[in-house]
């Protein structure tokens, strides 16, 4: 993929809403949502593309920003937070100019979209998610063969690491709070130069989530290597990595819905290198 190839979706606010219901409409079977910074190791003083994309194993459709949608999009390094400015229309969504030594940390947070899924491919979606008790739930209460009425937000983190760059936990350890985020404890540094285990923590509205299922899942070959664990009592999880490249770490939650929907959904994602 080339880092200049730039797409202008902002046709007019009829063809923008048009290309978002259209995302929306595969969204059953587009489990994923994540921030695609390119590239993933620049060099000081390079400029970054970040790219959103909406799909599934590591293949989706980029998605277009639009601001109603952002609740907030941050840049952090050292103890710098910027808020970045998203491209109305288009893709790449921002760009990180004259990129400064170091680790760097960019977050994604997205208001509320309304959906209505079919019986079997809501089902479908909950099975490869690891929502098994939604699942139960739609059986038991005789669920299973109605539409659901769901209203999801995403989520989405990425680690950005510059060769020669120091240690810089908290940078990466940063909490951003988002309603559902995943925090890295581990060191992305360390981690660029030589692949190892690696433990991240999942908190849900300022909690640890227990009982989460979380993938892990290599770009390289992201059906046949996902990892799959369940948070622990302080909402951990574990993953021994076993092959270099990008890796996205990715859960969805999903409570009971208000306001004219059945559930409401969380996408987590985040997207670091291993070496």
């Amino acid at each position: 993929m080339s880092m200049h190839r730039t797409f202008r979706f902002r046709l007019g606010r009829e063809v923008l809403c048009f290309l978002f219901v259209c995302l929306n409409v595969g969204r059953a079977e587009a489990h994923d949502f994540w921030i695609s910074p390119e590239p993933m190791d620049p060099k000081a003083g390079q400029t970054v593309l970040l790219r959103l994309y909406a799909g599934e194993w590591f293949q989706g459709d980029e998605v277009p920003y639009e601001t109603a949608r952002a609740v907030r999009f941050q840049h952090v390094t050292g103890q710098s937070v910027e808020a970045l400015t998203g491209r109305e229309g288009f893709s790449p969504v921002s760009f990180l100019r004259n990129i400064s030594p170091g680790v760097h940390l960019v977050g994604y947070s997205s208001a509320g979209t309304d959906l209505q899924i079919e019986p079997e491919k809501f089902n479908r979606y909950l099975q490869d998610s690891g929502l098994s008790t939604v699942l139960a739930y739609r059986r038991q209460n005789g669920q299973y063969g109605t539409t659901a009425r769901e209203r999801f937000f995403r989520y989405a983190k990425a680690i950005i690491v510059t060769p020669g760059a120091n240690a810089d936990p908290n940078t990466s350890g940063r909490v951003l709070e988002q309603r559902l985020e995943i925090i890295p404890e581990f060191e992305p540094v360390a981690l660029v130069q030589k692949r190892a285990s690696i433990r991240v923590r999942i908190v849900y509205e300022g909690k640890p989530l227990v009982g989460a299922t979380v993938f892990a899942m290599p770009q390289s070959d992201p059906e046949a290597g996902r990892l799959e664990e369940i948070t622990d009592a302080l909402g951990r999880a574990a993953f021994a990595l076993d092959r270099p490249g990008v890796w996205m770490v990715k859960l969805i939650w999903m409570v009971p819905g208000t306001n004219g929907t059945d559930w409401e959904s969380s996408w987590g994602s985040l997207v670091f290198r291993a070496g």
